[in-house]
């Protein structure tokens, strides 16, 4: 009997803010989470996470008028890592 195989579409900012309801998500985590919805009789084939970049631009800031590098912020490298790390991950 061949199994079937199941893909699931993941929306990362609504899973980051609303079930989560945290900044930092792990790779596992979201993987652990995304095979709850896998039936017993099915495979997991993929995950299609969907989700942005962060805001990676020097912009000015409008009233101290110094530059501000987003690309070095805690949140950006931290985004970047995650999606970075999950593209990769095997199923």
């Amino acid at each position: 009997m061949n199994r079937k195989k199941t893909a699931i579409l993941v929306d990362g900012g609504f899973l980051e803010k609303s079930i989560f309801k945290k900044q930092k998500l792990d790779v596992q985590e979201v993987y652990t989470y995304a095979k709850k919805f896998i039936e017993p009789e099915e495979d997991l084939f993929r995950i299609y996470y969907y989700d942005c970049y962060p805001y990676d631009t020097t912009s000015e800031l409008p009233i101290s008028k110094t530059e501000r590098n987003y690309a070095e912020t805690p949140i950006c490298k931290e985004k970047n890592r995650f999606l970075d790390k999950f593209a990769k991950k095997e199923y």
